[in-house]
Parts: structure tokens; C-alpha cells; sequence
């Protein structure tokens, strides 16, 4: 792993890998972080509440995504600029789009959460279902193989 700021109070799982100018803040309570978890730069992951805030396997934070979220589950991708704000609980297998937020509630299993508005958003949307459909198929043959 690179220099990056962490705060003492995170744990890390096997293959993990964090961008050095990655934040990582567990003053306000502990962080544990999964196996072959992705986290890119500018990405921001912070615990707001005093409880343990658990990030699963497999996940992908892209780059300047943030993270507030109580409870991330497995192979989950946050696009670019997403957010998630605190107390928020996301499943297994869900995607958070570029730009999108996600401020209260829970994503269930295999949420796919994205904005379209004109026609190229349209059409960028399209493609991002398929991704989502690829990716989600990809994650369960994983699953089975366990």
C-alpha cells in the first residue's frame, strides 16, 4: 500500500489496494476493510458514528467517490464523484453511478442507482444496466465458486 492518510483505527484484508492520496477516517469509530478491496484516488472513506463500519469484499472506489455508509456489503462499485452518505446501508452487488448520491435507507442486493436525463445520458445508461447485468452475473459465479 501506498503513503496514504489512514487513521490508526482501520483494518485492512488480504490484496487491498489504496491510491496514495486516498483518506481514510476512523477517528469517530473503527473502519475494517475487506479482501480485494479497490480504493482509488481522491477517494474519501469516512465512519461518522462511533459503531464499526464494515466495508466487504471485493468493493471499488473510484475515483473522488466518498463514503459515510454504516455498512458496505460485497463487490459493490462506487462510479466517480458518488456518494453515500452516513447511516446509509448498501448490499451485496450494487453499483452507485458517477455523480449519483445515495443520502438515507439501503440499497438491497444488486441496486443499481444512476441519473439520466438527455439522450447521451440515455444511451450512457443503457450501457451502464448492461455493465451492471455483467458485472452482477460475474459476482455471483464468484459466489458459487467459494
Amino acid at each position: 500500500m501506498a503513503d496514504f492518510q489512514s487513521s490508526s483505527n482501520v483494518t485492512y484484508g488480504a490484496r487491498c489496494t489504496v491510491h496514495a492520496s486516498a483518506h481514510i477516517d476512523a477517528t469517530k469509530g473503527p473502519i475494517a476493510i475487506g479482501d480485494d478491496v479497490a480504493i482509488d484516488e481522491l477517494v474519501t472513506i469516512r465512519n461518522d458514528s462511533g459503531a464499526p463500519m464494515r466495508i466487504g469484499d471485493g468493493n471499488w472506489f473510484q475515483v473522488g467517490s466518498a463514503c459515510f455508509a454504516s455498512r458496505v456489503g460485497d463487490y459493490n462499485v462506487f462510479e466517480p464523484r458518488s456518494v453515500v452518505s452516513a447511516g446509509v446501508v448498501v448490499g451485496d452487488g450494487c453499483s452507485v453511478g458517477a455523480g449519483c448520491g445515495v443520502a438515507r435507507g439501503a440499497l438491497a442486493d444488486g441496486a443499481a442507482v444512476f441519473r439520466c436525463g438527455d439522450a447521451a445520458d440515455a444511451r450512457a445508461c443503457d450501457h451502464l444496466l448492461e455493465l451492471h447485468k455483467v458485472l452482477a452475473a460475474a459476482r455471483a459465479a464468484r459466489r458459487r465458486q467459494r
